[in-house]
């Protein structure tokens, strides 16, 4: 074997830009770290492709700086049907091996290994402190992922000289394994005997502390699901979806174990939240040192699937979760807590362990075991070993029925047959357990969320999270300027994660606003209207009150185009544009005046001071209702002698002025296109479309005083001051 690995001995590739990336082809099958320089926090890239099988080999990160081994460019799939394994670490530590190279790919890693005896990722060899993460495995020989170095001769593997530390495998998918999915720590605490040369030695495989299996799904599987030895300290395993586990199905599987989790011997830790279903075998079997808390998980139809018989010659007896003796340490307790149990095959709880004492049994809800008929409460929670000695348990708040449901018929769940457990409103089962504010690690349930919700805590995994008769959210009804910052809330304080939240606005969903907490930055116009939140326990929704919200939009104003006049004309006529105002004003740097300075049409007549500059800055400026922000505009009205053009102004005529009666327009050379008389104020007298050099005005009717001619030429526009007697 070994030749025909050193045939492909990496040389490994660094890019030069990269001084602690590197790289291993596909092609590439067998790596040794050892003085190739690789330092702790090193990237080393699996090239995507197809490759047979890849062993790793003296890697050392540390405790601050990991190893990462990931793939690059797409997916690496590792496939064999006539090897040991797909993937195998040999004396690596401080690393981590994930499947996240690509975001095309959710597990950018798959290994198959198909050969009778195979494993698909093996952690061997005294490899320590490790993360595994996004990576597929299936049609194995044997285990899915296994992770144990196994006891030697030579004892430097045995317990007291090695121990795994730090192991820690999330989101990974495992399915169609020849054996277990995973397999971690050894299987026998006790030691077994070994022959050694001439002798036969008792063994002890090492330790294991700080292991955590989360978020991993784990499907048909040959034995357990997970199968966790020799873990004496740290375990936790939780978030796992189990299906099928011991599909073998037979003698061999009964001896091996066909449970979805195994807290196997010399372990000790947490195992919660995980959802096991239609397995061929108990659903959790506990063969721990003890100190032990199994809650908060869900066991469906535990043994349902098997064929084998529970009298001989099979004698197979799934039970929801079993526990004995093998590894106790007497005095030590294990604790039973807030599981869901439907429908096993056999008794639900089985507990044989008499070496533990004060073992708690508390808020479980198990729901139609199949063995109701040969004993009511020994079918619930048998705690009689078969020599007839009684565990010492205390049970408390648990809720037992006994009646076989249909899963679109029962009264305690949402939906069976879609897996979702939430209990339905008036479930039997709300508020019959017991509160366990005292007991470390009770104060959530499935969903996370805090335990209790009502007037006690729930039996079973779930906790049933009511809607509130009412929620308010504040400030009921606000006005604010547009550009500022907008806050609701709900005045009332939940738990995190009781209920999930969305928030609307004139009825329609705001999408990504999905918090207890609506927060807009800027407001804008369009955030006008009515607010209100919905909330929902999973299953059912109510809504708060509504809020109103006028976003009060800023002002806008435009005083026109900048302009040049000649200094023989009176002024100049203006007509500035705004919205959103509710008050507006003229101003001037200069010393000229305004025929009035309020309103949006007026004229300015320059002064002296306004000629001497040759211009004047005409502002306008436009307040809104409130305090939100005012808008200002100018135009610059240049004033010029006009003496290159003084023939063509001349031209112009308009007479008499003052007059009484009739006004008359000759404009020379260039026709008049149309004019318009305006007063003071910017009422339009008259307005006429022309084209013609001269024109008659009769202003008789009139009254007295000063009226403002503007005459529109093809590319100019001419103003005069008109005086009505």
């Amino acid at each position: 074997m070994y030749k025909r690995l050193l045939i492909f001995t990496l040389i490994l590739a660094s890019f030069s830009s990269y001084s602690k990336t590197h790289l291993i082809p596909t092609s590439t099958v067998y790596v040794d770290g050892a003085g190739m320089g690789i330092q702790p926090g090193d990237t080393i890239l699996l090239e995507a492709g197809l490759k047979p099988y890849l062993m790793l080999k003296n890697f050392h990160g540390s405790a601050e700086k990991y190893i990462t081994f990931i793939n690059h460019n797409g997916k690496v799939e590792v496939s064999n049907n006539d090897f040991y394994y797909g993937i195998v670490t040999y004396n690596c530590t401080y690393f981590r091996l994930t499947g996240t190279g690509d975001s095309d790919f959710f597990y950018g890693i798959t290994i198959t290994a198909s050969n009778g005896v195979s494993n698909g990722l093996s952690l061997d060899e005294f490899s320590s402190d490790f993360e595994i993460d996004h990576i597929e495995v299936y049609n194995t020989g044997f285990a899915g992922i296994m992770s144990k170095t196994d006891p030697r001769c030579d004892s430097l593997s045995s317990r007291g000289f090695f121990t795994q530390y730090n192991s820690v495998f999330h989101d990974n998918y495992v399915h169609k394994t020849g054996g277990e999915g995973f397999y971690i720590g050894h299987s026998y605490y006790g030691g077994y005997n070994k022959v050694c040369g001439t002798d036969t030695l008792n063994l002890y495989p090492h330790d294991l502390i700080n292991v955590k299996v989360y978020n991993n799904i784990i499907d048909s599987t040959g034995y357990d699901g997970i199968q966790m030895g020799c873990v004496i300290e740290g375990c936790e395993v939780y978030n796992n979806v189990i299906t099928n586990a011991g599909i073998t199905d037979n003698a061999s599987g009964m001896y091996y174990g066909m449970s979805g989790i195994v807290m196997g011997g010399g372990t000790s830790g947490l195992c919660y939240n995980n959802s096991i279903y239609d397995g061929y075998g108990t659903g959790i079997s506990i063969f721990g040192l003890g100190n032990m808390w199994i809650f908060n998980n869900v066991i469906l139809d535990a043994g349902r699937n098997s064929r084998l018989v529970s009298g001989p010659p099979d004698n197979h007896h799934p039970y929801g979760i079993f526990c004995d003796d093998r590894t106790t340490i007497a005095g030590s307790s294990f604790n039973l807590i807030n599981n869901t149990i439907v429908n096993p095959r056999d008794i639900a709880i089985r507990f044989w362990s008499l070496q533990s004492s004060n073992n708690r049994m508390y808020n479980n809800l198990i729901i139609n075991p199949g063995v109701k008929k040969w004993d009511f409460n020994r079918s619930m929670i048998d705690v009689t070993t078969p020599l007839m000695g009684m565990a010492d348990t205390l049970s408390a708040g648990n809720y037992f029925d006994s009646t076989e449901y249909l899963p679109d018929s029962n009264i305690y769940f949402l939906n069976i047959a879609e897996r979702d457990f939430h209990l339905k409103p008036g479930a039997p089962n709300i508020d019959q357990g017991i509160v366990l504010d005292s007991i470390l690690n009770m104060s959530f349930d499935f969903d996370y969320k805090n335990r209790p919700m009502g007037r006690s805590t729930d039996a079973g995994a779930f906790e049933f999270s009511s809607l509130p008769e009412l929620v308010m959210i504040s400030p009921a009804d606000t006005a604010l300027c547009e550009g500022l910052s907008f806050e609701l809330s709900i005045d009332s304080i939940f738990p995190e994660n009781l209920y999930t939240y969305q928030w609307f606005l004139n009825d329609s969903a705001i999408h990504g606003r999905d918090s207890a907490v609506l927060i807009i930055d800027t407001l804008i116009a369009d955030d006008a209207g009515t607010y209100k939140l919905s909330f929902s326990n999973g299953f059912t929704e109510a809504f708060s009150n509504e809020a109103v919200l006028n976003v009060i939009q800023n002002p806008t104003v435009w005083a026109g185009e900048d302009t040049t006049i000649c200094f023989n004309y009176p002024g100049l006529s203006l007509l500035a544009e705004a919205e959103n105002f509710t008050h507006f004003f003229w101003s001037t740097n200069g010393d000229g005046i305004f025929e009035t300075d309020t309103t949006l049409q007026s004229f300015y007549f320059p002064g002296q001071a306004d000629k001497t500059n040759g211009s004047v800055i005409l502002s306008a400026t436009a307040l809104a209702e409130t305090s939100c922000d005012s808008a200002k505009s100018e135009l610059t009205l240049t004033l010029d002698a006009c003496t290159g053009i003084e023939d063509v102004n001349q031209q112009i005529r308009v007479y008499p002025n003052p007059t009484g009666d009739q006004l008359y327009i000759d404009s020379g050379k260039d026709p008049v296109l149309s004019l318009k008389l305006t007063d003071l104020k910017g009422s339009v007298i008259l307005e006429k479309t022309l084209n013609n050099h001269l024109e008659t005005i009769n202003i008789r009717e009139f009254d007295s005083g000063i009226y403002i001619l503007l005459l529109l030429f093809r590319n100019k526009t001419e103003v005069r001051k008109i005086i009505k007697q």
